[in-house]
């Protein structure tokens, strides 16, 4: 239903979904905490987040240079060289 209206059921659906087919509770925990990227540390609801406002067709450039600096971090790159490679991404 969520494909088409807004909501926020696919959250709590996903993470039973995801502990149904056996992943990690830390793991599906990322489909509840997505929402709620500002309190996160993890690369892994920073990323679901964004993926989310990039299907509801929203930019969030807080969002999206938090995921850049921690790209950047973990391949030992500068920020600029990762926000070049990762917009081309964010815009597709």
């Amino acid at each position: 239903n969520e494909l088409c209206d807004s909501g926020h059921e696919h959250e709590a659906t996903g993470y039973q979904m995801l502990l149904a087919y056996a992943f990690p509770e830390n793991i599906a925990e990322v489909c509840i905490t997505h929402s709620q990227w500002e309190k996160s540390h993890s690369l892994e609801t920073l990323i679901v987040a964004l993926a989310d406002k990039l299907w509801n067709g929203k930019r969030v450039v807080e969002l999206e240079d938090q995921i850049i600096k921690k790209a950047a971090d973990l391949q030992q790159s500068d920020f600029w060289s990762m926000y070049s490679h990762l917009q081309t991404c964010f815009d597709s």
